[in-house]
């Protein structure tokens, strides 16, 4: 009975700490990624004890050879499709580019410093690894259990993209409206490491791969620049 619950616990404290962490009186403040982080370790901290429970922590935490560059690939190929989706939904100059930009603007600036930027890096290998335990090492699992591996990867992909269903009001933009920006990467991204922690039944190169996907869009290759 806790089990079924857990997937919808995660969905509900995850938007509510994107309600946090999306409102526009909280853009360019350090509370973006800390109520992300905070949110997401809690529910780690419940993630890692039921691997515990069940034995399949030292299993899914496994690594092999290999493993960070599978991770590195499937990253570079999100980044790849990030780029030419971005080029399809909201190209530069149109109406729909105030999407991307209202983003970044609540993501804030880039670290301007050495020491900023190693503290930016730990946070986001932090939020991404929490992500990663949560949903795939978790939620993923619970609904495998349950439905399958085909329907839970799939299922858990959606839960994650829900969960983050109030940024689609919360970074509206006129004329356009409604931003799906999050959601639609949560969800296409979400079934890409999904599909490869159910494949390779290990949480180890979807790890590296969301670390890197993200800290390469937020810092280093950004979609949006001042």
């Amino acid at each position: 009975m806790i089990d079924t619950l857990l997937p919808v616990l995660a969905v509900l404290v995850i938007a509510g700490a994107s309600s946090v962490a999306f409102a526009i009186e909280r853009a360019g403040q350090p509370i973006v990624l800390w109520s992300l982080l905070l949110a997401n370790a809690l529910l780690a901290a419940v993630s890692l004890w039921r691997m515990w429970r069940d034995g399949t922590l030292l299993d899914l935490f496994r690594w092999r050879r290999g493993d960070i560059t599978l991770g590195f690939l499937v990253a570079l190929g999100l980044a790849a499709c990030t780029f030419a989706g971005r080029q399809m939904v909201a190209p530069p100059g149109t109406s729909a580019d105030s999407w991307v930009v209202r983003l970044y603007l609540q993501l804030g600036p880039p670290p301007a410093s050495r020491q900023a930027g190693v503290a930016f890096l730990l946070a986001i290998v932090a939020v991404t690894v929490a992500e990663e335990v949560v949903w795939r090492g978790m939620v993923q699992q619970i609904l495998e259990e349950k439905f399958g591996v085909r329907v839970g990867w799939i299922a858990a992909a959606v839960l994650y993209a829900l969960a983050h269903l109030p940024t689609l009001w919360l970074m509206a933009m006129p004329p356009v409206g409604k931003n799906p920006l999050v959601m639609l990467a949560a969800l296409f991204c979400g079934a890409v490491w999904g599909f490869l922690v159910a494949r390779k039944q290990r949480l180890a190169p979807a790890l590296v791969s969301h670390a890197i996907f993200t800290y390469a869009l937020t810092a280093q290759f950004r979609l949006w620049t001042p």
